[in-house]
């Protein structure tokens, strides 16, 4: 079978059926490819890829990014996860963040939360338990009526 005629496809096939590295044909190999036509592969990957990069193209496909972080070919079949609005619904929380200079993710790492979860108090509107009130509360030392309005039997509003 090695001396006909066949296609790449079905030589690889052919290959793999005898326990052979489908790119060289040289080495046994229970996977795909034997150790050396693997390494030799993922270095060309990755010259290929910094390369790219250093010519301000896309590291998948090679398109100029233009000025682009990432190309919009590439990454938009990466759908982003959707917010149910985007309107903020605790501005005093939203602001606090804002004057404080600090993130969502830096203010859920610091109190102990999910990101996620100090978002849907932003941006969703849910009031958390009155012990994770406080913790908001006593991170940017007000009262928690002040982020939330139901705890309004705690301490005055500033």
């Amino acid at each position: 079978m090695a001396n006909e005629a066949m296609s790449m496809r079905r030589l690889r096939q052919w290959r793999r059926e005898q326990g052979l590295c489908a790119q060289c044909g040289n080495h046994q190999s229970e996977k795909y490819l034997c150790v050396r036509c693997e390494e030799r592969r993922m270095m060309n990957r990755w010259t290929i890829e910094q390369q790219r990069e250093e010519r301000g193209e896309c590291t998948k496909c090679g398109k100029p990014l233009n000025g682009n972080v990432s190309c919009p070919d590439c990454y938009s079949k990466y759908p982003l996860r959707k917010l149910k609005t985007w309107r903020v619904m605790n501005k005093r929380l939203y602001e606090s963040l804002d004057q404080a200079k600090i993130s969502i993710p830096e203010l859920a790492d610091a109190l102990g939360f999910q990101a996620r979860t100090v978002e849907r108090w932003i941006f969703e509107g849910s009031t958390p338990n009155r012990a994770n009130a406080q913790k908001v509360a006593q991170f940017f030392e007000k009262p928690a009526n002040y982020f939330f309005k139901e705890y309004a039997d705690h301490g005055n509003e500033n």
